[in-house]
């Protein structure tokens, strides 16, 4: 991880519930569709063009999400151009329960977690699709409330998370 910087620094947002989601409108011509196996490149390859921030290494994905495929296939997904069948963006429905970080006091809450749409791709509501459609899947997975860790040079993505309900911790999650 590249050193913390005092205009760029790292934000855990919550969300206390998972009632109420606005459904997920996808864009004309995308689809989401599961993780598959081999889709470890496909994720690195969407991170490498994505990531301002942090680099993207060959061993994140697996030091990230371990490997067990069912469970990769149930909580990582991809949003897909119809036309050409490129891979355009990804988002992870994680949680503290599955191999990650801990972050104390959020045991059991469902993670918004390594979410990216390919820069070409930008603004034109895939990540939104996927930020809700990774929320509406914590729910379905028994999550009552949300986390994400982002940071603040992150400035539209911050927006997006404010204005579905996403709040800054204060204290006590790390």
């Amino acid at each position: 991880m590249i050193p913390e910087d005092p205009h760029n620094r790292t934000l855990i947002l919550l969300r206390p519930d998972l009632d109420d989601l606005p459904p997920v409108s996808l864009p004309t011509g995308v689809t989401i569709r599961p993780n598959k196996t081999g889709d470890e490149e496909t994720w690195g390859r969407i991170w490498r063009q994505s990531e301002p921030f942090d680099p993207i290494v060959d061993k994140t994905f697996r030091e990230s999400f371990g490997t067990d495929e069912t469970l990769l296939s149930e909580r990582i997904y991809f949003a897909v151009n119809e036309r050409t069948g490129e891979n355009i963006g990804t988002v992870t429905a994680w949680t503290e329960e599955t191999p990650s970080r801990n972050h104390a006091g959020l045991d059991g809450w469902g993670r918004v977690h390594w979410l990216a749409t390919l820069p070409a791709y930008q603004g034109r509501g895939i990540g939104k699709a996927l930020f809700l459609y990774c929320l509406h899947r914590l729910r379905d997975f028994g999550h009552r409330e949300s986390f994400l860790v982002t940071s603040s040079g992150r400035t539209a993505a911050v927006a997006l998370y404010n204005k579905y309900g996403f709040h800054e911790a204060t204290g006590g999650t790390e």
